[in-house]
């Protein structure tokens, strides 16, 4: 069973939308894709929705209000879409992904009010994290929030961010594809990048700092890198960072002046 609801601005403010969902449990929903853009405040879902046995994939995007209630488990779910929620607090959201055993892609598109400060993913089975957080980056680096990352399974990692958030990355020794496109401070690039240092196929969004912190990390594994220059003394940049390079075969650079 497939349920898809998409609630725009103009739907009515008392639709039970609660009862669809709890509903769509009972009948064994296996994909259920719950999107609510309307004007009121975040809705609560009903708590059957996480010990669902039979649900696979999982979307819940906008006017949802995540609180994951003790004791419960998601596991057949397999793929995770969390857009643009927020949480009850930063417990349920542990509790919700270490409560999916099997979970192996999981795509996070950050609320800036979404009440976390430090956004802990730690799922032994993921292979693929998609990450995407647009926020202003503050002038003095103090935004307190942070990515930590415990994903020993990893092997595809997307992360778009401009918040100044830091990263806290535990080995990923299956990595092998990186997406960075990070707008942060040098010792947020440095940790970042050093996590990244066995992976086989790059892209980077570069400045002047983090090519800088390239020149220090010897990516070993690499043999197709794709970089965007944001400055424009880009060359420079460009020669420090394939110095540390030695089994690159394929380079493209995305310049546009």
């Amino acid at each position: 069973m497939i349920l898809c609801i998409k609630l725009g601005k103009q739907c009515p403010t008392d639709a039970d939308v609660g009862k669809w969902v709890a509903h769509a449990v009972d009948q064994g929903v296996r994909v259920l894709r719950f999107k609510l853009r309307w004007s009121v405040d975040p809705i609560i879902l009903p708590k059957s929705l996480y010990t669902c046995e039979t649900l696979v994939e999982l979307t819940l995007s906008r006017k949802i209000l995540v609180d994951f209630p003790p004791s419960s488990c998601l596991p057949s779910l397999k793929n995770l879409d969390l857009s643009y929620v927020v949480y009850k607090d930063e417990d349920s959201l542990l509790r919700f992904l270490s409560s999916c055993p099997v979970l192996e892609i999981l795509y996070v598109k950050r609320n800036p009010d979404d009440n976390v400060v430090k956004f802990c993913v730690k799922v032994p089975s993921l292979w693929f994290l998609s990450y995407d957080k647009c926020t202003p980056l503050p002038d003095d680096g103090s935004s307190g929030r942070c990515l930590i990352m415990d994903t020993p399974g990893l092997t595809n990692l997307y992360i778009t961010d401009n918040s100044g958030e830091s990263f806290f990355i535990d080995k990923m020794p299956c990595l092998e594809v990186a997406n960075i496109d990070v707008w942060s401070f040098p010792d947020t690039y440095d940790k970042l990048l050093r996590s990244l240092s066995g992976v086989r196929s790059l892209e980077l969004d570069l400045t002047d700092e983090m090519a800088l912190c390239c020149s220090t990390i010897k990516f070993s594994r690499l043999i197709k890198c794709k970089i965007t220059p944001r400055d424009s003394d880009w060359m420079d940049s460009l020669v420090a960072l394939l110095g540390n390079m030695p089994e690159l075969k394929f380079l493209i650079v995305d310049y546009v002046e």
